[in-house]
């Protein structure tokens, strides 16, 4: 799974609301450890905000840039995974 937009993943509103990802096939829900969401929310929001720039960025730039310059794009599974596991 990819978070390549930031409305697909939806912050829950407490501590003990899950988080939610509205994927193709469904709708994931994520429970962080208290104690773990708030940095990981913030690091979610820095991510985004990096790739909405790189994608203003790529917009304005050569279609034929090379890959070298454009924003990788992750999958952020096992960072999600591993705030609910340990």
């Amino acid at each position: 799974m990819q978070l390549t937009k930031r409305d697909i993943y939806i912050f829950g509103s407490s501590a003990n609301s899950p988080d939610e990802v509205n994927y193709n096939n469904g709708i994931y829900y994520f429970l962080l450890k208290p104690e773990a969401r708030d940095e990981f929310h913030n690091r979610l929001t820095t991510y985004f905000t990096q790739m909405q720039s790189k994608d203003q960025e790529s917009s304005i730039v050569d279609p034929g840039q090379s890959s070298e310059n454009k924003f990788p794009t992750e999958s952020l599974d096992s960072k999600i995974i591993d705030q609910g596991n340990g």
